[in-house]
């Protein structure tokens, strides 16, 4: 239980006072339910002038610093990440995800990173060994960017806890794709593909025996490919309004973020770039390929939000134009032939408290109900 006052009458008291309706006691927690309620206790830029995007405004927390503006976000690895799951990655792969995971919060904010602190608990019967893998894989994914561990904290425990905060920064706030600035009238563009983590994970069993496939797949969920360099360039333009990195799923991320901002979206399903693999597992799966970019996250991705006269800017960095902000707050998908439905808005979600081969099938599932 999450401690906000003295005893449990002040938590429920604090929460009917923010609309968070009935809350049992005994209920089980769902990590992605509590940032509207987590907005509400700590200070945000509402509220506090020291804060330029606070608790449930971004990702990352944005903070003036002197002459320029500090990034920071900080993550941990899923205690059962996918490699681990598939038999396909260890240690060394843990440390990896939670240097990707924490930089790609970044990315999805316009920073660049300066640096990353890194945390680990073991289990109390953990070898030396076994911490030195999980160092050696984060300081791998770290030199690959060129980013700093300067720091952090070890500890035994129960259980292994592995994350990471990651600190970087803009020369501005108008450098920065913030959440809670998209516009009615903005186009929504992807920095790459979607969809890999999901057929990866979907297409593995069906498509063990083409090794080719199962090499990308394995490539696809053991070894990030973050793109900073999409990021940086496109944050030094200035030009975005707002953006977020697609950690959970396409249509969740979105969802917040329109959320954030008060505004709607329309997707164009046949203008999501979808690569060779990604359509090889969709055909085997009879699934149509766009709905594996609403899956789980893990791509590594992140999408923006910047108004029609700075297309070409875009274009010219290799975006992917996907769909536009609009009005009200409808989630439309719109298809090639004119007819619509609702976007679905599922993605990974802990409180779910499944394995991610489960996961995955049911917001496919999903998918499916939702789309004509």
């Amino acid at each position: 239980m999450i401690g906000v006052g003295g005893n449990s009458h002040d938590y429920i008291s604090l929460m009917k006072l923010y609309n968070f309706g009935e809350i049992e006691m005994s209920e089980m927690l769902d990590p992605d339910s509590m940032p509207n309620y987590l907005s509400h206790i700590f200070s945000s830029r509402k509220n506090d002038k020291r804060v330029i995007a606070g608790v449930n405004d971004d990702d990352c927390a944005v903070l003036p610093w002197g002459d320029s503006v500090m990034v920071a976000s900080t993550d941990f690895v899923n205690a059962n990440p996918i490699p681990i799951e598939f038999g396909i990655g260890d240690l060394l792969t843990v440390g990896r995800l939670a240097i990707a995971a924490n930089l790609s919060d970044l990315l999805g904010t316009g920073a660049t990173p300066k640096c990353i602190l890194l945390s680990v608990m073991m289990p109390r019967e953990s070898l030396t060994s076994d911490f030195q893998r999980i160092i050696s894989g984060a300081k791998s994914e770290a030199e690959k960017w060129d980013v700093p561990i300067s720091g952090g904290d070890t500890k035994l425990g129960k259980s292994l806890v592995v994350g990471a905060t990651a600190i970087g920064e803009a020369a501005s706030v108008d450098h920065l794709f913030l959440k809670y600035r998209a516009r009615p009238g903005d186009n929504i563009w992807l920095s790459g593909p979607l969809g890999s983590c999901t057929a990866a994970v979907l297409g593995w069993e069906n498509l063990g025996n083409d090794l080719a496939w199962k090499k990308w797949a394995t490539e696809k969920l053991t070894i990030p490919n973050i793109p900073i360099l999409k990021s940086q360039s496109l944050s030094k333009l200035g030009l975005c309004c707002s953006g977020t990195d697609i950690s959970d799923g396409l249509g969740m991320d979105l969802a917040q973020l329109c959320e954030t901002s008060d505004v709607g979206a329309t997707i164009q399903v046949d203008s999501l770039p979808i690569i060779p693999q990604v359509e090889q597992a969709a055909s085997t799966l009879r699934v149509p390929s766009w709905s594996l970019s609403f899956g789980i996250g893990g791509d590594f991705q992140f999408l923006v939000t910047a108004p029609p006269n700075v297309s070409q800017s875009l274009n010219r960095l290799i975006f992917h134009q996907i769909g536009s902000i609009t009005s009200g707050n409808s989630l439309i998908l719109e298809y090639k032939n004119g007819q619509k439905s609702k976007m679905p808005i599922g993605g990974h979600n802990d409180g779910r408290r499944m394995t991610f081969k489960e996961e995955v099938h049911q917001l496919i599932e999903e998918v499916a109900r939702v789309s004509i």
